[in-house]
């Protein structure tokens, strides 16, 4: 470099000669800028970066090659100036070349670090880019040396070139070079992927640090705070490692995820989300998936715990609405760097100094390069680096290129089949509306996208059921006061939900998630560790063989006689309907409460139902209606029977046989009125009158429903209807409504019970269940106690009103209360001094 012949390669960057020892530095020399002698003090470095018109980034790259300048001048003797002092006269002649070559030298030869005498080391490409910029604020601040500029290509390119070969061959020889910050992180610790020398190291790693990802995962779950202690909380930084881990990406990128961006994929059922490349400047898709091994690593359960225990989904306090969407908003107003050096520093406490946010981006590709099941252009897709052929181009970034790798880093064999979430949709009926509120005791969620019919509500199911089915493994290893575990118990006690339940779902979402995620390789690629695998598999499957296929036939009877059940009922149930309404009384004796004579005719245009009319005149119970205007004459008229809803059907059918063992027999009236509120069957109707004509037809003894909804619609009142058919309430406030309905029922029926001696007035401890069978059958011997049958007959007590016109039982039995003692059975008394028509209609 000594020469500035171009035909001249210098191979070596020679010592420098001092080109300091002519006149003082205080002489100002012609070659100087006049502008920049003006400005020569201790501020002009940043007057002059402002000058060139570059960014703020750039401005702070010359201010950093300055510094370096200085440092290389103080390692002359301290005989040569700082870039302040330095004057025309140091770089007049060949000097200038002189100054590039000595500078160079000191860069490409020696272990610069980024402070004087600590921290990282330079890399060659930012040795040979402060190169550069000292050349450019030399250009600027000596102009008048145009000599030496206009032949800057001859002299300064192939200075430029040694250096860079220079500075790469110390980089290489030094010993600190790969084992500060650059050491792999894989996700799980193989001895496939490390060295033998490094292999009991890392496994016996000393002071509690880890040697893989899932371990530092592992470190964190342990360290669980709740969510008031720090809003960046250890459950928070868990899923920063998991995240750069499965997306291979940069760690800086986290900050761009935004819950507005992501989408649900039905097809693959699992969460899409749009994932920024800093580099590339380019946006692609990046699909997530579940972990093979355990939950440490797990997306859908550290985006879970994250969300429940430091409430992830809360914008509550000072989170900015603008930053709202982020899947970190706290994260938003630091600049990417600073949150790689926030996950490097993260890492650095969980593994040690030798690693940072780098070491897992190296980690992750090295791993997949070595995988035999994932191609190069799988890894470029998942990781997001560019090939340098050209058809990257003409390629775009679909969930099914990244599907491989990412099957890769959670440990599954198979790599080409999508790996289902866990999912709570198997679950019975009684068992959604169970979670449902669960789910609300579990989360503060304020975001819409993750409410009840938002876009991302089975995204949180997911996460849910990942919660559920590590639960008991949470506990083991962690214990029960683990802040996971923790909030999982006290969710759970909060929605009644036993600790066996718990267990149950647990197993049950286990064993759909092996079931949905069977993991075998593809033909190409079986080894003898698989097939030993799937012969153990073949043999325990053969040892049930037998006891499986004597179930499944059992099964399938049980459901053909289940099925033909069904239908017999519903069939038998419309017959006794119509033979009902034969035998309805055409006369009545005595005037009516409306002002008809008896043996007037009924209009036969106004629809009938079992239980009579409301006060306005419209008709209640079962949606029956008598149709004269297209009868023709002579016969009677047509009955429309609606069917009831078939969903409704199906669902309670499975909930009672959850609830009963095999029936319905189990199901109170709580669970019977709430799942009618979540159905949305209550939906735009009137009043309450309503209940005791929802027929349930896949229900055993659908009669013994009428009558329990017949004591529902009696004790509840006005305000708990409106609460319910106005749809404005929370799963959880619903079912408080339910329950003490249900609770008032149970009260009111022995109540009456004691009035008419069928139980003892003095009887203690007097439980009654809330089933709605057992209702149902005891309110219909209380009907038959007091000769109840048809409701539009009989008069009610003292008034000797009759109850044509308004036929609600709530109006009957208000007016009962009233004039009758509970000691007195003063019901018999309007029978015997009037003469009525009465039929036991049940």
């Amino acid at each position: 470099l000594q020469s500035s012949s171009p035909s001249l390669s210098p191979p070596l960057l020679a010592p420098p000669i001092s080109p300091f020892r002519y006149r003082a530095a205080s002489l100002i020399s012609p070659l100087e800028s006049p502008a920049v002698s003006r400005s020569m003090s201790r501020h002009a470095p940043k007057s002059m970066n402002m000058a060139i018109g570059s960014s703020a980034s750039t401005q702070e790259g010359y201010r950093v090659a300055i510094k370096h300048f200085d440092w290389y001048q103080e390692t002359r003797r301290g005989e040569d100036p700082k870039w302040e002092d330095l004057r025309g006269v140091h770089v007049e002649g060949d000097n200038l070349e002189n100054l590039m070559i000595g500078f160079g030298t000191y860069l490409a030869s020696s272990n610069v670090r980024t402070r004087k005498d600590e921290g990282d080391l330079l890399t060659p490409s930012t040795k040979a880019q402060y190169f550069g910029r000292i050349k450019e604020l030399l250009k600027l601040r000596f102009p008048n040396l145009r000599e030496m500029w206009d032949r800057e290509k001859e002299w300064y390119l192939p200075m430029l070139e040694a250096v860079k070969r220079k500075a790469l061959s110390t980089h290489l020889m030094c010993p600190e070079t790969f084992e500060a910050k650059t050491k792999p992180l894989y996700p799980r610790l193989s001895d496939d992927l490390v060295r033998v020398k490094e292999r009991a190291a890392l496994k016996n790693r000393a002071g509690g640090l880890a040697s893989d990802i899932d371990g530092a995962c592992s470190l964190l779950i342990a360290k669980a705070k709740h969510h008031a202690m720090s809003r960046e909380g250890p459950l928070e930084k868990r899923l920063w490692l998991i995240l750069c881990a499965q997306s291979v990406g940069r760690a800086g990128e986290l900050k761009f995820v935004r819950y507005d961006e992501m989408f649900w994929d039905p097809h693959f059922c699992a969460p899409d989300i749009t994932w920024t490349e800093l580099k590339t400047r380019t946006q692609h898709a990046m699909i997530q998936g579940p972990s093979e091994i355990a939950c440490e690593g797990d997306f859908y359960h550290g985006c879970g715990a994250y969300w429940a225990v430091e409430r992830g989904l809360s914008r509550e306090g000072s989170v900015d609405p603008a930053v709202a969407n982020f899947l970190f908003p706290q994260l938003h107003n630091v600049q990417h760097k600073a949150v790689a050096r926030k996950v490097s520093k993260l890492i650095a406490d969980l593994c040690g100094a030798q690693y940072s946010s780098r070491s897992i981006r190296k980690g992750i590709a090295t791993m997949l390069s070595a995988h035999p099941r994932v191609s190069e252009a799988e890894i470029d897709a998942r990781g997001g680096w560019s090939a340098e052929s050209n058809s990257k181009a003409y390629k775009e970034t679909t969930p099914v290129l990244t599907i491989p790798a990412l099957n890769a880093i959670n440990s599954w064999e198979d790599t080409r089949a999508p790996k289902m979430a866990p999912s709570l949709d198997h679950l019975d009926m009684l068992a959604q509306s169970e979670v449902e509120v669960f789910m609300e005791n579990l989360y503060v969620i304020d975001l819409k996208f993750f409410k009840p019919r938002g876009e991302l509500r089975p995204f949180l199911r997911a996460c849910t059921a990942a919660l559920l089915m590590y639960h008991f493994d949470i506990v083991r290893a962690y214990g029960p006061t683990n802040l996971i575990a923790d909030v999982v118990i006290k969710a759970a006690k909060e929605a009644k939900i036993t600790e066996g339940k718990l267990k149950k779902w647990s197993t049950e979402i286990r064993e759909q998630f092996n079931s949905q995620n069977l993991d075998f390789p593809a033909s190409d690629y079986v080894s003898s560790v698989f097939v030993s695998k799937v012969a153990s598999v073949i043999e325990n499957t053969n040892l049930q063989t037998s006891t499986n296929t004597e179930q499944r036939n059992s099964l399938a009877e049980l459901s053909a006689q289940v099925a033909k059940g069904r239908t017999e009922v519903l069939e038998l149930s419309r017959k006794i309907e119509r033979e009902s309404e034969k035998k309805l009384p055409k006369k009545r004796s005595g005037p009516t409460s409306d002002g008809t004579e008896a043996g007037s005719k009924v209009n036969e245009n106004a629809p009938s139902a079992s239980l009579g009319r409301k006060n306005d005149g419209t008709a209640t119970g079962r949606p029956v209606t008598v149709n004269s205007s297209s009868a023709p004459p002579g016969k009677k008229p047509k009955l429309n029977i609606e069917p009831p809803n078939s969903t409704a059907l199906l669902k309670f059918s499975a909930a009672g046989e959850a609830a009963g063992g095999g029936s319905s027999k189990g199901i109170t009236l709580s669970s019977v009125l709430f799942n009618f509120w979540n159905e949305g069957l209550l939906k735009r109707k009137k009043n309450k009158s309503v209940l005791s004509g929802m027929r349930l037809m896949c229900l055993s003894e659908p009669d013994k429903l009428r009558f329990a909804m017949q004591l529902v619609e009696f004790v509840m009142d006005d305000e708990q209807w409106r609460a319910l058919s106005a749809y404005e309430l929370s799963k959880n406030d619903a079912l408080k409504i339910t329950n003490e309905v249900e609770r008032l029922a149970t009260k009111k029926l022995r109540e009456w019970e004691r009035e008419v001696g069928i139980v003892k007035a003095d009887k203690k401890n007097d439980k009654t269940k809330g089933f709605y069978i057992g209702v149902g059958r005891r309110v219909k011997a209380y009907k038959v106690r007091q000769n109840i049958g048809q409701m539009e007959a009989l008069r009610a007590p003292k008034s000797g009103l009759l109850a044509q016109g308004a036929r609600s039982i709530k109006k009957f039995f208000t007016s009962k209360d009233a004039a009758v003692s509970p000691k007195k059975n003063s019901m018999k008394s309007p029978q015997k001094n009037h003469s009525m028509n009465t039929r036991k209609s049940d």
